[in-house]
């Protein structure tokens, strides 16, 4: 499904994830070799948009557990 739809599936975002860990945050283009079905471009968003989430997840200094139970809010509309 090469650079198909908009929405990453969960094997997607795996391989987005081993290749974050494997080639670190910066080096964008041997991530997106590594999906092997996404472009430079669309790993890019997809990476801010996780950091973005990972960031919000931490909390602004709430001790953890301090807003249990919250469930995470739904996913951001799809800026672009």
């Amino acid at each position: 499904v090469a650079g198909g739809s908009r929405y990453w599936s969960p094997e997607e975002h795996e391989m987005f994830l081993e290749g974050l860990r494997m080639f670190g945050e910066k080096d964008m283009k041997a991530i997106a070799d590594h999906v092997g079905s996404r472009t430079i471009t669309q790993v890019r968003t997809h990476a801010q948009k996780y950091f973005l989430r990972v960031a919000k997840q931490k909390g602004g200094g709430t001790p953890s557990g301090a807003n249990g139970g919250d469930g995470g809010g739904g996913g951001g509309g799809g800026g672009g």
